[in-house]
Order: C-alpha cells, then structure tokens, then sequence
C-alpha cells in the first residue's frame, strides 16, 4: 500500500498500538508494542447505486455513462464508495453483465477505476465512458489518447473575447492541486489545443463550448485560466465565488467508429449560469 494510504488508514483509525487507536503524530512504538492494522478488503467496494446509462455497445464491452457533480470518477483507497467506479460495480451486479469482482480486476491495484477509460475532476459533471472485457479496455484508451474528441460546456467569468482558436496552451506539472500553464512553448511543457465558441453571454459570465481531444490534467480548467476566462466557482484557478464550486460539463464525446454521444447538464449548472444572466437552453 502506498504512503498515502498508511496516512489514511492512521487518519481513519485503523492503526492501534495496544489496542488504542493512534493517529498521526510521531507515537513512539517501544519493542514489545503490538500493532494491530484494521483494513477492509482491498479491492473496489460496490456502490449503494448505479449511475445513469447514456448508452451501451451491443457486445456489452463498451458503455457511457452520465456522472453528477460532487463525487470522484474512481475510488484512491479500497474502503472508500460513493465514486462513479463503485457506482458502476453496482451496475454490472444488477444487469448480469458480470460479478463487480470482474469489473475491479479489469485495472490493476493499487489503481481502482475497473473499465473507466477517463477521469472526470470531482465537481465536473457529464460523459464518462468505461470497458468491459480487457480487450475492449486496452482499444478504447489508446481512442482516449488523441482521438476522441470531448466536448464541454463550460461557464466562464466575464466575457469571452479571444475568438474560437484553436487556441494552443503549454501545459506543466504544478503541485498537486494546480497545473502551470504557458501560452508560448516551453522546454518540457506539452501542448494541448483547445477550440472555443461562444454559446451565450450574460452581464457577468459567458457559457462556452470547449473542444478538445487531449486528456491533460486540468485541460480545460487550466487552458481557460490561461486564455483570460477561468470557469465560475473555480476558486483553484481564480475563477469567480459565484458558484460554489466550478461549472463544467462534458456534454459531448466522439470516438471513432461510432456515433457521437451527448447529455444535457445538470439542472444546478443551468441555474448558476441564469443567476448570472446567461440563459442556455440544451
């Protein structure tokens, strides 16, 4: 198990030294001291529900799904639930397409996201596609990895005023929250294009389609911060407090060989971006 899972597990109580729960903080262990480790099983917990089914492949190998906002694509430790991949072990369980088991062992520990081909932010909403043999798994992510194209709909502050692009963004590593990001090349960086168009302003906001095919970290919330516009609620990357969290929502995926794929956001992203005079009807 990795360091941050053993500061997890004292974090949570899971660790006694003679019988008394310790918690991080430098507990001196003396020779003789037994220590005793509660941990569950490691493997993917089945979720309480099953997230909402866009569409499936007819050989069951292939299926999207509609993911809320406020809830992690995939689990980082085995006793956590409530992410969209113990939501999917649930699915799988109640349509017969195979035991939950099966779908956590299509990734490898210490990694817990089963089929799911690509990871969402906790607070983005919309399309999230997973596999479900391994052959299928190994296809589609090599797709996710330049030629899939993703759409979303994002809720800027302000005005957007740079044109549609393609906007070309250098993106860096940054500490473990915020990702460095330059409008001109440089050493080490990687680029990423983003595509921009304007789909209604208000007074104090605009919602925009972002399209892109590259699966950076943050490649949206940070490419936008870059060009001027960062997403509302997005405190991260200086966006405005006028959601409490930040307004973003894959709408749309293109992969190849099949049909594109949409989902209407969530009634709250529509509600934020009204209270800011930008009216959008999906």
């Amino acid at each position: 198990m990795s360091r941050q899972g053993w500061d997890r597990a004292l974090h949570d109580g899971r660790i006694r030294l003679n019988g008394r729960i310790v918690k991080k903080g430098g507990a001196e262990v003396p020779a003789g001291t037994e220590i005793s480790v509660d941990l569950p099983p490691l493997g993917l917990q089945v979720g309480e529900t099953a997230p909402p089914l866009v569409w499936a492949s007819p050989a069951r190998d292939l299926a999207v799904f509609n993911k809320p906002p406020g809830i992690d694509t995939y689990p980082l430790f085995p006793w956590e639930n409530g992410t969209l991949a113990n939501g999917l072990a649930r699915f799988v369980e109640q349509e017969g397409w195979m035991k939950p088991t099966e779908f956590a062992a299509l990734s490898a520990p210490p990694i817990l996201e089963g089929g799911l081909l690509q990871r969402l932010d906790r607070d983005t909403s919309g399309l999230v596609c997973s596999a479900f043999t391994p052959a299928a798994k190994l296809k589609y992510r090599q797709a996710f990895s330049g030629a899939a194209k993703k759409g979303y709909l994002a809720l800027v502050d302000g005005n957007f005023s740079r044109g549609a692009g393609p906007h070309r963004i250098y993106f860096g590593g940054g500490d473990q929250a915020r990702v460095r990001t330059e409008l001109s090349e440089k050493p080490g960086y990687q680029a990423a294009e983003l595509t921009v168009r304007v789909l209604a302003e208000g007074a104090a906001a605009t919602l925009v389609e972002v399209e892109t095919s590259q699966g950076l970290r943050h490649v949206v919330r940070a490419g936008l911060a870059a060009l001027g516009s960062p997403l509302v609620g997005d405190a991260l990357y200086e966006g405005s407090g006028a959601a409490p969290f930040h307004q973003l929502h894959a709408h749309r995926i293109l992969l190849p060989g099949f049909d594109q794929f949409y989902v209407a956001p969530p009634e709250s992203f529509l509600g934020y971006a009204a209270g800011l005079g930008v009216n959008y009807s999906p």
